[in-house]
Protein backbone atom coordinates (compact mmCIF):
# COMPACT_ATOMS: atom_id res chain seq x y z
CA UNK A 1 0.00 0.00 0.00
CA UNK A 2 1.20 3.72 -1.36
CA UNK A 3 1.87 6.28 1.58
CA UNK A 4 -0.09 9.14 2.07
CA UNK A 5 2.27 11.75 2.48
CA UNK A 6 1.94 15.54 2.33
CA UNK A 7 4.29 18.55 2.91
CA UNK A 8 2.36 21.48 5.18
CA UNK A 9 3.93 24.84 6.34
CA UNK A 10 4.72 24.86 9.62
CA UNK A 11 1.73 26.98 10.98
CA UNK A 12 -0.94 24.19 9.95
CA UNK A 13 0.74 20.98 12.00
CA UNK A 14 -1.26 19.44 14.22
CA UNK A 15 1.60 20.26 16.95
CA UNK A 16 0.11 17.17 19.55
CA UNK A 17 0.38 15.01 16.64
CA UNK A 18 3.79 15.87 15.50
CA UNK A 19 5.41 15.45 19.13
CA UNK A 20 3.35 12.06 19.85
CA UNK A 21 5.09 11.20 16.94
CA UNK A 22 8.72 12.54 17.69
CA UNK A 23 7.97 10.96 21.42
CA UNK A 24 7.01 7.61 20.16
CA UNK A 25 9.65 7.00 17.93
CA UNK A 26 12.84 6.06 19.01
CA UNK A 27 15.05 7.68 16.65
CA UNK A 28 12.96 10.91 17.72
CA UNK A 29 15.30 13.58 19.03
CA UNK A 30 14.59 16.73 20.62
CA UNK A 31 15.72 18.55 17.85
CA UNK A 32 12.57 17.36 15.57
CA UNK A 33 10.23 18.43 18.75
CA UNK A 34 7.35 21.25 17.12
CA UNK A 35 8.83 24.01 19.28
CA UNK A 36 12.44 23.15 18.95
CA UNK A 37 11.82 23.93 15.02
CA UNK A 38 9.56 26.75 15.56
CA UNK A 39 12.03 28.58 17.58
CA UNK A 40 15.52 27.52 16.04
CA UNK A 41 14.58 27.79 12.16
CA UNK A 42 14.23 30.44 10.66
CA UNK A 43 11.15 29.24 8.25
CA UNK A 44 10.12 25.06 8.13
CA UNK A 45 7.33 22.90 6.79
CA UNK A 46 6.31 19.01 7.83
CA UNK A 47 6.55 16.14 5.48
CA UNK A 48 3.68 13.91 7.67
CA UNK A 49 3.32 10.58 6.26
CA UNK A 50 0.23 8.50 7.18
CA UNK A 51 -1.33 11.14 9.66
CA UNK A 52 1.61 11.22 11.38
CA UNK A 53 2.96 8.11 11.41
CA UNK A 54 6.18 9.14 10.68
CA UNK A 55 7.50 13.05 10.16
CA UNK A 56 10.25 14.87 9.07
CA UNK A 57 11.09 18.68 9.20
CA UNK A 58 12.53 20.83 6.23
CA UNK A 59 13.68 23.98 8.00
CA UNK A 60 14.52 26.58 4.66
CA UNK A 61 15.46 29.89 3.76
CA UNK A 62 15.65 31.78 0.79
CA UNK A 63 18.37 33.58 -1.29
CA UNK A 64 17.93 34.98 -4.82
CA UNK A 65 14.24 33.74 -4.60
CA UNK A 66 15.59 30.40 -4.24
CA UNK A 67 14.36 28.15 -1.56
CA UNK A 68 17.11 25.94 0.06
CA UNK A 69 16.94 23.47 2.71
CA UNK A 70 19.62 23.99 5.54
CA UNK A 71 19.97 22.90 8.94
CA UNK A 72 19.99 25.51 11.43
CA UNK A 73 22.70 26.13 14.14
CA UNK A 74 22.09 24.55 17.37
CA UNK A 75 20.36 21.74 15.37
CA UNK A 76 22.70 18.62 15.00
CA UNK A 77 20.25 16.38 13.08
CA UNK A 78 16.77 15.79 11.67
CA UNK A 79 15.81 13.72 9.25
CA UNK A 80 12.84 11.16 9.27
CA UNK A 81 11.38 10.16 12.56
CA UNK A 82 9.50 6.91 11.88
CA UNK A 83 9.45 4.43 9.27
CA UNK A 84 8.20 4.78 5.84
CA UNK A 85 9.45 3.93 1.93
CA UNK A 86 12.27 5.65 1.19
CA UNK A 87 11.96 6.73 -2.37
CA UNK A 88 8.70 8.24 -1.81
CA UNK A 89 10.20 10.53 1.17
CA UNK A 90 13.41 11.20 -1.21
CA UNK A 91 11.00 12.36 -4.33
CA UNK A 92 9.08 14.67 -2.22
CA UNK A 93 12.18 16.10 -0.94
CA UNK A 94 13.50 16.96 -4.21
CA UNK A 95 10.09 18.16 -5.38
CA UNK A 96 10.18 20.35 -2.33
CA UNK A 97 13.94 22.19 -3.11
CA UNK A 98 16.38 21.73 -5.82
CA UNK A 99 18.97 22.94 -3.24
CA UNK A 100 19.56 20.54 0.06
CA UNK A 101 22.20 20.72 2.68
CA UNK A 102 20.50 18.38 6.05
CA UNK A 103 21.55 16.40 8.47
CA UNK A 104 19.70 12.86 9.06
CA UNK A 105 19.58 11.11 12.29
CA UNK A 106 21.70 8.18 13.32
CA UNK A 107 18.75 5.99 12.05
CA UNK A 108 18.55 7.12 8.68
CA UNK A 109 21.26 5.30 6.59
CA UNK A 110 19.34 2.71 4.69
CA UNK A 111 16.40 6.04 3.75
CA UNK A 112 19.56 7.83 2.14
CA UNK A 113 21.87 4.84 1.19
CA UNK A 114 21.92 4.73 -2.67
CA UNK A 115 22.20 8.50 -2.43
CA UNK A 116 25.69 10.76 -1.88
CA UNK A 117 26.13 11.33 2.03
CA UNK A 118 28.68 12.02 4.08
CA UNK A 119 28.93 10.79 7.55
CA UNK A 120 29.99 12.41 11.00
CA UNK A 121 30.61 11.52 14.31
CA UNK A 122 28.16 12.16 17.28
CA UNK A 123 29.46 10.27 20.43
CA UNK A 124 27.30 8.77 23.01
CA UNK A 125 27.25 7.28 26.60
CA UNK A 126 25.14 5.24 27.63
CA UNK A 127 23.92 6.29 31.37
CA UNK A 128 22.51 2.95 31.97
CA UNK A 129 24.76 1.85 34.62
CA UNK A 130 26.00 3.36 38.23
CA UNK A 131 28.04 6.32 38.53
CA UNK A 132 30.50 4.06 40.19
CA UNK A 133 30.43 1.64 36.96
CA UNK A 134 30.88 4.76 34.35
CA UNK A 135 33.77 6.17 35.92
CA UNK A 136 35.70 3.15 35.58
CA UNK A 137 35.73 3.24 31.73
CA UNK A 138 36.86 6.55 31.99
CA UNK A 139 40.56 7.09 30.40
CA UNK A 140 43.18 7.05 33.22
CA UNK A 141 43.69 10.59 31.95
CA UNK A 142 40.31 11.55 32.28
CA UNK A 143 40.61 10.72 35.70
CA UNK A 144 43.76 12.18 36.34
CA UNK A 145 42.53 15.76 35.20
CA UNK A 146 39.43 15.37 37.19
CA UNK A 147 41.38 14.82 40.21
CA UNK A 148 43.64 17.59 39.08
CA UNK A 149 40.68 19.85 39.49
CA UNK A 150 39.48 18.63 42.52
CA UNK A 151 42.81 19.33 43.95
CA UNK A 152 42.63 22.92 42.86
CA UNK A 153 39.71 23.78 43.83
CA UNK A 154 36.90 23.59 41.22
CA UNK A 155 33.86 23.45 42.18
CA UNK A 156 30.15 23.52 40.19
CA UNK A 157 27.24 25.46 40.44
CA UNK A 158 23.96 25.71 38.76
CA UNK A 159 24.00 28.28 36.43
CA UNK A 160 21.81 30.84 33.96
CA UNK A 161 21.56 29.77 30.45
CA UNK A 162 21.28 33.44 29.18
CA UNK A 163 24.87 33.80 30.81
CA UNK A 164 25.92 30.61 29.59
CA UNK A 165 25.13 31.68 25.99
CA UNK A 166 27.16 34.72 26.32
CA UNK A 167 29.80 33.30 27.11
CA UNK A 168 29.32 30.55 24.13
CA UNK A 169 29.82 33.53 22.05
CA UNK A 170 32.78 35.11 23.53
CA UNK A 171 34.80 31.87 23.95
CA UNK A 172 33.64 30.06 20.80
CA UNK A 173 32.43 32.61 18.66
CA UNK A 174 35.19 32.70 16.74
CA UNK A 175 34.86 29.17 15.86
CA UNK A 176 31.51 29.71 14.73
CA UNK A 177 31.01 32.60 11.80
CA UNK A 178 28.30 31.15 10.22
CA UNK A 179 26.12 31.04 13.43
CA UNK A 180 24.77 35.08 13.31
CA UNK A 181 23.15 37.32 15.95
CA UNK A 182 19.62 35.88 14.87
CA UNK A 183 20.49 32.50 15.30
CA UNK A 184 21.67 33.20 19.44
CA UNK A 185 17.80 35.01 19.33
CA UNK A 186 16.28 31.50 18.53
CA UNK A 187 18.55 29.62 20.72
CA UNK A 188 17.52 32.51 23.93
CA UNK A 189 13.90 31.61 22.84
CA UNK A 190 14.27 27.63 22.83
CA UNK A 191 16.13 27.77 25.95
CA UNK A 192 13.84 29.93 27.78
CA UNK A 193 11.08 27.49 26.87
CA UNK A 194 12.51 24.35 27.89
CA UNK A 195 14.09 25.79 30.84
CA UNK A 196 10.21 26.74 32.05
CA UNK A 197 9.40 23.17 30.92
CA UNK A 198 11.98 21.66 33.18
CA UNK A 199 13.90 19.99 30.02
CA UNK A 200 17.05 22.01 30.95
CA UNK A 201 20.57 21.73 32.68
CA UNK A 202 23.04 24.47 33.32
CA UNK A 203 26.07 24.11 35.02
CA UNK A 204 29.22 26.62 35.82
CA UNK A 205 32.78 25.63 37.30
CA UNK A 206 34.51 28.01 39.67
CA UNK A 207 37.79 28.47 40.62
CA UNK A 208 38.90 28.49 43.98
CA UNK A 209 38.30 32.23 44.09
CA UNK A 210 34.93 31.38 42.91
CA UNK A 211 35.20 32.76 39.40
CA UNK A 212 33.29 31.25 37.04
CA UNK A 213 35.82 29.39 34.52
CA UNK A 214 33.42 27.46 32.39
CA UNK A 215 29.90 26.49 31.81
CA UNK A 216 27.77 24.10 30.06
CA UNK A 217 24.44 23.98 28.94
CA UNK A 218 22.19 20.50 28.28
CA UNK A 219 18.46 20.01 26.44
CA UNK A 220 17.03 16.89 28.01
CA UNK A 221 13.70 14.73 26.92
CA UNK A 222 12.69 11.35 28.39
CA UNK A 223 15.53 9.33 26.02
CA UNK A 224 18.58 11.91 26.06
CA UNK A 225 20.81 14.78 27.35
CA UNK A 226 22.30 16.68 24.62
CA UNK A 227 25.79 18.60 25.41
CA UNK A 228 24.23 21.58 23.53
CA UNK A 229 26.79 24.77 24.61
CA UNK A 230 30.08 23.71 26.61
CA UNK A 231 32.09 26.36 27.06
CA UNK A 232 36.22 27.19 28.86
CA UNK A 233 38.17 29.95 29.71
CA UNK A 234 41.82 29.45 29.34
CA UNK A 235 41.58 28.96 32.94
CA UNK A 236 39.15 26.48 32.70
CA UNK A 237 40.67 24.49 30.08
CA UNK A 238 44.32 24.44 32.26
CA UNK A 239 41.93 23.51 35.31
CA UNK A 240 39.94 20.50 33.38
CA UNK A 241 37.25 22.67 34.43
CA UNK A 242 34.97 20.97 31.69
CA UNK A 243 36.08 17.63 32.68
CA UNK A 244 34.37 18.21 36.15
CA UNK A 245 30.96 19.91 34.47
CA UNK A 246 30.59 16.98 32.16
CA UNK A 247 31.07 14.53 35.09
CA UNK A 248 29.12 16.08 37.50
CA UNK A 249 26.20 15.50 34.83
CA UNK A 250 26.92 12.46 34.04
CA UNK A 251 27.05 11.19 37.58
CA UNK A 252 23.86 12.98 38.70
CA UNK A 253 22.06 11.31 36.08
CA UNK A 254 23.42 7.65 36.28
CA UNK A 255 21.78 4.26 36.89
CA UNK A 256 18.78 5.80 34.47
CA UNK A 257 17.32 5.01 31.02
CA UNK A 258 18.96 8.43 29.88
CA UNK A 259 21.66 8.32 27.01
CA UNK A 260 24.14 11.28 27.07
CA UNK A 261 24.75 12.67 24.12
CA UNK A 262 28.21 14.55 23.43
CA UNK A 263 27.19 16.27 19.98
CA UNK A 264 29.75 15.50 17.71
CA UNK A 265 32.85 15.46 17.09
CA UNK A 266 34.65 15.35 13.57
CA UNK A 267 37.53 17.35 15.14
CA UNK A 268 40.18 15.50 16.34
CA UNK A 269 40.95 16.98 19.81
CA UNK A 270 37.61 17.25 20.77
CA UNK A 271 36.77 13.90 19.44
CA UNK A 272 39.44 12.25 21.42
CA UNK A 273 38.12 14.20 24.56
CA UNK A 274 35.03 13.03 24.65
CA UNK A 275 35.90 9.33 24.01
CA UNK A 276 38.03 9.89 27.04
CA UNK A 277 34.54 8.93 28.93
CA UNK A 278 33.87 5.84 27.69
CA UNK A 279 31.79 7.26 25.00
CA UNK A 280 30.92 5.28 21.30
CA UNK A 281 29.88 6.55 17.88
CA UNK A 282 26.61 7.15 16.42
CA UNK A 283 27.25 8.79 13.31
CA UNK A 284 24.39 10.92 11.44
CA UNK A 285 24.51 11.36 7.63
CA UNK A 286 24.50 14.82 5.48
CA UNK A 287 23.57 14.84 2.22
CA UNK A 288 24.31 18.09 -0.01
CA UNK A 289 22.22 17.96 -3.29
CA UNK A 290 22.49 21.23 -6.16
CA UNK A 291 19.87 20.39 -8.78
CA UNK A 292 19.71 23.72 -9.70
CA UNK A 293 19.47 25.34 -13.34
CA UNK A 294 23.07 25.41 -14.71
CA UNK A 295 23.20 29.49 -14.20
CA UNK A 296 21.76 29.12 -10.46
CA UNK A 297 24.25 26.18 -10.09
CA UNK A 298 27.60 28.15 -10.19
CA UNK A 299 26.25 30.83 -7.85
CA UNK A 300 24.98 28.62 -5.13
CA UNK A 301 27.80 26.26 -5.27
Amino acid sequence: MSSSIQIIPSAEIDTDKWDNCVTNNANGLIYSTYHYLNAIADNWHGLIINDYKAVMALPWRKKWGIKYIYTPPFMQQSGLIGSTDKEAVLEELNKFSSYITYNFNYSNQQLIKDITFTEHTNLILPLFSTADDIQRIYSKSLQRNLQKAITNGVTVFAGNYTESIDWYKRFQGNKMEHVKDADYTHLNSILSYLNEKGNLICKNAINANGDMIATIVCLKDNRRIYNLLPSSSEEGKELSAMHVLLNNIITEYADTKLIFDFEGSDIPGVHQFYKQFGSVNEPYYRIHQNNLPLVLKVLKK
